[in-house]
């Protein structure tokens, strides 16, 4: 199953000036961000089930239904859950769409952001894995991953803005079943844990400390657009014209 969490409030886009969230916004091709980001999936249409986790103050199923429906994704695989209220965070919201949606445990996860272009996604070969996509970047505002240097496409360290490589999360994440991510969280968000919102990269830490393998596949940065921030965006429309 792929997750889309969708309960964030567009802070940043708000405080900008913009009167609708990121995912509203006009990308060119007659698509929305929301349509765009979803179509880089589209080879796994016809047989994987989307879940689509919302903020009814934001938007409602009709129009994720609509939306997803205009490129190409049957209404049998768009699920969607309703959420009355934000949540702690990214990881906190694909656990909820996990627990409302009736899927095997040991079925895959797949997260991807709302806000990204990933131009012709394709899983790993070799079938379901714990893994991250990353790409170079600069800046130290994204979620790090540091290799292995003695096993090839394993990851040795996931760190939240902390820059201990050039390896930067493109916001694709593998699990290899719905029991195992949800074990995680349990174990890492623990009350006691202190962390105030609750990213999906530092469980990767968590399954690593517990002598899980994670791997990481290395993608060229053209293969994606990011557009989280408005300077994002409007540099993305600056490009297309």
């Amino acid at each position: 199953m792929f997750y889309f969490p969708m309960a964030g409030l567009s802070s940043r886009f708000t405080n900008a000036g913009y009167n609708k969230p990121k995912y509203y916004l006009d990308v060119g091709d007659g698509m929305n961000l929301f349509q765009a980001s979803l179509k880089g999936f589209s080879r796994y249409f016809e047989q994987d089930g989307f879940c689509f986790i919302y903020l009814d103050s934001v938007i409602n199923a009709e129009t994720i239904h609509s939306w997803a429906a205009q490129i190409g994704l049957p209404a049998s695989n768009c699920a969607t859950v309703r959420l009355s209220e934000p949540t702690q965070g990214q990881a906190d919201t694909v656990r909820r769409g996990i627990l409302e949606t009736i899927t095997a445990s040991d079925d895959e996860v797949v997260i991807f952001n709302i806000d990204t272009i990933y131009h012709d996604f394709a899983k790993p070969e070799g079938g379901p894995d714990n893994y991250l996509d990353v790409t170079e970047m600069l800046g130290d505002h994204w979620s790090f991953v540091d290799a292995d240097p003695t096993e090839p496409g394993v990851v040795r360290r996931v760190v939240e803005k902390q820059r201990i490589s050039s390896m930067c999360s493109v916001g694709l994440y593998g699990f290899r079943s719905t029991d195992l991510f949800l074990n995680v969280h349990t174990r890492h968000y623990a009350r006691s844990h202190g962390e105030r919102e609750e990213f999906v990269a530092p469980m990767y830490q968590a399954l690593i400390d517990a002598g899980e393998q994670v791997r990481y596949r290395s993608m060229p940065r053209q293969q994606f657009d990011f557009l989280g921030t408005p300077h994002e965006y409007q540099d993305y429309l600056a490009s297309q014209s």
